[in-house]
C-alpha cells in the first residue's frame, strides 16, 4: 500500500465518518448509521475506490489494512463530529435520545471518554477489516470468473 493511497482512505473514512455523525443525531437513522459505521463503512470506501480506479488491484492483504484504516479513522471523526453536537443539543433536550448520551458524556469525564473512543475504534476497525476482506475476496473471485 502507498502513502497517497492510504491518504485518500483516512480522507475519505473521516468525511464518512464526520457525515453519520451528523446523521446519528436524528434517531430514527442512528441504527442504521452504527451499522454503516461498523461493518459497511470499508465495503463501501474500497467499492468506490475501485470505481475510481484509485486503486488498481485489491488483494485480500490490502483489502484487510483497508477495513483497518477505514475503521478507526472513521470512528474518530465520527466521535468528533457527534459528541460536541450531543453536549449541545443536550443543553436544550433534557430527556429523550440526546438527553441521556449528554448526560453519560459529561458524568464520565474525558479520560473515560477517550478510552471508550479508543476501544470502539478498535473493535470498528477489526469489523472493518472483516469486511474489507471479505469485499477483497469477492474482488478476487470475480476476477477468477471473468477469466
Amino acid at each position: 500500500m502507498n502513502k497517497l493511497l492510504i491518504k485518500q482512505l483516512s480522507i475519505l473514512s473521516a468525511l464518512l465518518g464526520g457525515i453519520l455523525g451528523l446523521l446519528a443525531l436524528i434517531p430514527i437513522v442512528r441504527n442504521i448509521a452504527a451499522l454503516i459505521l461498523m461493518v459497511l463503512l470499508a465495503p463501501i470506501v474500497i467499492i468506490y475506490l475501485k470505481k475510481l480506479n484509485l486503486i488498481d488491484e485489491v488483494s485480500l492483504q490490502n483489502g484487510a489494512i483497508s477495513g483497518v484504516i477505514c475503521g478507526v479513522v472513521s470512528v474518530v471523526a465520527f466521535f468528533i463530529v457527534f459528541a460536541p453536537l450531543v453536549l449541545l443539543f443536550g443543553i436544550w433536550i433534557k430527556n429523550g435520545y440526546i438527553g441521556w448520551i449528554a448526560s453519560l458524556i459529561k458524568s464520565a469525564g474525558f479520560f473515560v471518554s477517550c478510552l471508550m473512543l479508543f476501544f470502539i475504534g478498535l473493535l470498528s476497525g477489526l469489523m472493518n477489516a472483516f469486511s474489507g476482506l471479505t469485499t477483497a475476496y469477492v474482488y478476487e473471485m470475480l476476477k477468477k470468473v471473468k477469466d
